[in-house]
């Protein structure tokens, strides 16, 4: 048993994993600060009138719904996505994602 594990540790070391097939994955959607301007712009507009009741964000996730309360002044400004990933970045008003 033990040499069993020391070949596959080895196999893989050695690169013989197989590879992901190409249609395993589907090319992201990246949506970028610019994309996300109107609801940065209505979230400040929601914090102006009423900072304690701002602001919920949703996403779709596989067959769900996302959803969730930003803090402070935390803005949307990246997403990409495929058909098995989601990442999403949010950073404080007047942050991007560089700084």
């Amino acid at each position: 048993m033990r040499k069993l594990g020391i070949i596959a540790l080895a196999t893989v070391l050695a690169g013989g994993l197989p590879a992901i097939p190409a249609k395993a994955q589907s090319a992201p959607q990246v949506r970028t600060a610019p994309d996300f301007s109107g609801i940065v712009s209505e979230y400040r507009e929601k914090r102006a009138r009423d900072a304690g009741s701002c602001c919920a964000f949703s996403a779709p996730v596989l067959d769900r719904t996302l959803a969730f309360w930003l803090f402070d002044s935390f803005e949307p400004v990246y997403e990409a996505r495929n058909d098995r990933q989601l990442i999403l970045e949010f950073v404080p008003q007047g942050a991007t994602v560089e700084n």
